[in-house]
């Protein structure tokens, strides 16, 4: 029989996204950036990038990192952030229909909020690479 062990903190083993209303997602701030830090998880050590959207920063979305610690701030310190925070849209926006029903509605709720202007679900960015811009 096989036990399937899950992190009981991020679910990290069932998820690569939480959206707005995570806030009982407890995580160490590792690197702290513009509108966007690398965070880890105190119980299994996995790494989620957590940005903060408008209407003033109050909608948060969690992304697993699965790049080094230091790469984070790399990429950040070529552009004070833009180029990880588009990096963040991009995967929001192609996880987010992974979320529970419960919080689709959150993130349904933020695009309202947010007249289709400031919810990753809804902003237009350019895709990027990260290992390109480690390069």
């Amino acid at each position: 029989m096989m036990i399937d062990i899950c992190c009981t903190t991020c679910e990290s083993d069932k998820r690569s996204i939480w959206g707005p209303g995570s806030s009982q997602l407890e995580l160490n701030v590792l690197e702290a950036g513009n509108f966007i830090n690398l965070e880890q998880c105190p119980e299994c050590s996995t790494m989620w990038v957590h940005a903060f959207y408008e209407p003033h920063s109050s909608f948060s979305y969690f992304v697993k990192w699965k790049l080094l610690p230091n790469d984070f701030k790399k990429i950040h310190d070529i552009d004070s952030g833009k180029t990880l925070y588009n990096w963040h849209v991009s995967e929001a926006k192609r996880l987010w229909r992974t979320l529970s029903d419960q919080e689709q509605e959150a993130v349904e709720l933020h695009r309202k909020r947010a007249y289709g202007h400031y919810c990753p679900v809804d902003m237009k960015v350019d895709e990027v690479n990260l290992e390109e811009q480690l390069k």
